[in-house]
């Protein structure tokens, strides 16, 4: 009789007597080969990758020429220099009892005066560079005796261009001349002098012209520290 214990008893021998599953061991392998390896496959390709480049037909035989950029100028903008002044014309030479002035230096400015004595009278003509200004205004000319220092002053007064007095001042009084003796031409001014008038002078004197205007500065023909010698009074 085949009891129930010995199937179980069998299947438990075979379990106990079944081979030990067989452990799977791990294996290590060196890098150093691997690293070699992909170093060499490198050093291949850039080879290679030179042989094309070099065996190219276009490829420069020589050296490369690099260009150089060339620097922009820099330029410095031009300042316009104002122009100089036109050159003056060359003023004439001075006759006898004649006085040339330089233009452009005073608002009555003076070109030429001269004084000229001729049957007992001196006559004076004033030239001007411009007309005479607006305004108060007055030419004329000082006279002094050589030795005395006695001056004198005859002068032509002008308001707004128009004729207003004619006098002569010795320092101590002021005496009215005719108008009538005064002639007035564009910007020529002439005027007679009554020769009584220089007998104190003597026959050497000397003199000068002037111009001037208010608010402006004085104009002398010649400077104001200078004298021109009257020649020919007798």
């Amino acid at each position: 009789m085949v009891t129930d214990e010995q199937p179980t008893e069998q299947f438990t021998a075979r379990l106990d007597t079944s081979p030990e599953p067989r452990r799977a061991r791990t294996r290590t392998f060196p890098l150093w080969p691997t690293i070699v390896g992909v170093l060499a496959v490198a050093l291949i390709a850039v080879t290679v990758a030179l042989v094309v480049t070099l065996t190219r037909p276009d490829a420069p035989t020589g050296p490369v020429a690099t260009s150089t950029p060339t620097p922009t100028p820099t330029t410095t903008p031009s300042v316009e220099q104002p122009a100089p002044p036109p050159p003056s014309a060359p003023r004439p030479e001075a006759g006898p009892n004649q006085c040339v002035d330089d233009l452009g230096d005073g608002a009555v400015d003076l070109d030429t005066v001269t004084l000229d004595e001729r049957e007992g009278e001196l006559t004076v003509r004033l030239e001007l560079a411009t007309a005479l200004p607006a305004g108060e205004s007055g030419v004329g000319i000082l006279a002094e005796r050589r030795g005395k220092r006695d001056t004198f002053q005859v002068s032509i007064g002008f308001v707004d261009g128009r004729l207003d007095r004619y006098f002569v001042w010795d320092g101590d009084d002021e005496r009215e001349l005719d108008l009538d003796d005064v002639a007035v031409e564009g910007t020529t001014i002439t005027a007679v002098f009554p020769d009584e008038e220089f007998d104190r002078l003597g026959d050497r004197w000397r003199w000068r012209a002037f111009g001037t205007a208010r608010g402006s500065e004085l104009d002398s023909c010649p400077a104001p520290d200078e004298w021109l010698e009257f020649v020919g009074r007798r």
